[in-house]
């Protein structure tokens, strides 16, 4: 699937000590027995540069700075865990010492006695094949050989225990080409409460707030459902399409259309409202995912079907079109010209040239149905035909989403609320530093803004906003 991580290049436990796993051993291991099961397995790796490549070195350097920042000699080591889905869903790889999380891997093949993967982070033709048999003499482990290009190792791996929070329960959203895992959790209490659907912004993010292309993680999500059950609030998370456990449901090399992340938005809407035992139901949207939420409100209000409100968490009101059309500007004539003649086709559904050599990426086959949503999708315009309350709440220190861009969604619904939480940045978290704020992005240790989640679940419960937030004043009223 050829991901290449470019940023986080990698490894791994002990310099190889018993040689890698050989034919040989195979055949004097224990019989094999049904052992290797879905689940969370950890352990260790270990592996050795053969021969030398001319790339990147493991950390990103080459030839003796590589070598003298692992120790020597090209021996890397570390530890890891791996997550099995079931079967034709693949598995998710984490190597926390190299902030990797939720890396997913390709060509996954399991039996009861056998698992086969590729993991591909190392950089073009260095990808990692991983082949691993159940040895009840070995510790009860799956144990293996690990091998590319030009590294060579072994790989131990036993059963280990994921306990979930308490109230947690897994729920899929079932479409039509797959079913899409999540997680619904639903605090302590004999009384129904209000629930909140939980949309996690643009890009590869899972349902706990973490994108496997970013070093470390964030787990935003995951803090926000855990912080909201805590105040009577239960809440239903998924991954999206290309993320997490979902990793599967978008093609190799395409981008997921904004189209099918709202269907499946639509169809999670669905199921809930199907549920008995919530007060109220509620949409909260990260970003883009608030874009996603208020998209699939109108499709689920032309079925007859309402939701109680919509909370837009730091998202951005500008025109994708008009974004593009800004970033053409810097293009010289010619290749401004050939840009602005693909997006008028895309825009008419039409076919158009194969793009010169600087545009041949970003008007990609594999990208155009997704560009053909994205640009025409207008967030103002959707948010105007939002029947439900709507609460819009903008963080102090959020670097990404400027004040002016906001303030367009609130220029399309002038009658709704809007909140500022001090000191909240783009990922929910509170800071007080610029180091801060992009740290807090890949390190779970930075807190959420308890603001937020005294907010969110006033307005789960259609309480009065508490103390903590503040009434958003414009620009011009500043």
């Amino acid at each position: 699937m050829k991901r290449f991580r470019s940023s986080i290049i990698l490894f791994l436990l002990l310099a190889v000590s018993g040689g890698p796993y050989t034919h040989a051993q195979s055949q004097n291991a224990a019989p094999a027995r049904t052992s290797i099961i879905e689940g969370l397995w950890e352990g260790s790796i270990a592996i050795k540069q053969v021969s030398a490549s001319g790339g990147q070195g493991p950390l990103g350097q080459t030839g003796a700075a590589a070598d003298e920042r692992q120790g020597g000699a090209g021996s890397l080591s570390s530890g890891l865990r791996l997550k099995i889905l079931a079967k034709g869903r693949g598995a998710l790889l984490d190597i926390p010492e190299q902030s990797m999380f939720g890396y997913p891997l390709d060509d996954v093949v399991w039996s009861e006695s056998r698992i086969r993967f590729l993991f591909d982070a190392l950089g073009p033709d260095e990808e990692l094949t991983f082949e691993g048999f159940y040895s009840p003499s070995a510790g009860n482990a799956i144990i293996g050989t690990v091998k590319s290009t030009s590294w060579r190792g072994s790989f131990r791996l036993t059963r280990a225990s994921s306990a979930a929070e308490a109230g947690e329960k897994s729920l899929s959203i079932v479409t039509e080409d797959g079913s899409i895992p999540g997680t619904l959790l639903v605090p302590d209490s004999n009384q129904q409460s209000p629930l909140v659907l939980l949309l996690a912004g643009a890009g590869t993010t899972d349902r706990n707030g973490n994108n496997y292309n970013v070093p470390g993680k964030s787990d935003c999500l995951a803090m926000l459902a855990k912080s909201l059950a805590a105040k009577g609030v239960a809440t239903y998370r998924y991954d999206k399409r290309g993320s997490g456990e979902a990793y599967m449901l978008e093609s190799w090399g395409a981008t997921t259309s904004l189209n099918k992340h709202i269907s499946d938005a639509l169809q999670a809407l669905r199921l809930l409202c199907g549920m008995d035992g919530f007060s109220r139901i509620v949409v909260s949207g990260m970003n883009e995912g608030a874009w996603t939420g208020a998209a699939a409100i109108n499709l689920l209000a032309k079925e007859g079907l309402f939701v109680d409100g919509l909370l837009v968490l730091d998202s951005s009101g500008r025109e994708p079109l008009d974004d593009l059309r800004a970033s053409l500007d810097e293009l010289d004539e010619a290749t401004r010209a050939e840009a602005e003649a693909i997006v008028e086709a895309i825009l008419a559904g039409k076919p158009f040239p194969p793009p010169s050599g600087g545009l041949a990426d970003f008007f990609a086959s594999s990208r155009v149905e997704w560009l053909g949503s994205w640009l025409k999708f207008s967030p103002a315009a959707e948010m105007a035909r939002v029947k439900a309350p709507i609460i819009f709440v903008y963080g102090s220190a959020d670097l990404q989403v400027p004040r002016a861009a906001f303030e367009k969604l609130l220029a399309a619904r002038p009658e709704a609320a809007a909140r500022v939480i001090p000191s909240m940045n783009y990922a929910l978290k509170r800071v007080k530093t610029e180091e801060e704020n992009y740290d807090s992005f890949t390190n779970p240790d930075y807190p959420l803004s308890e603001a937020l989640v005294d907010l969110a679940a006033a307005f789960a419960k259609a309480k009065t906003a508490p103390e903590g937030s503040l009434p958003y004043a414009t620009a011009e009223g500043d």
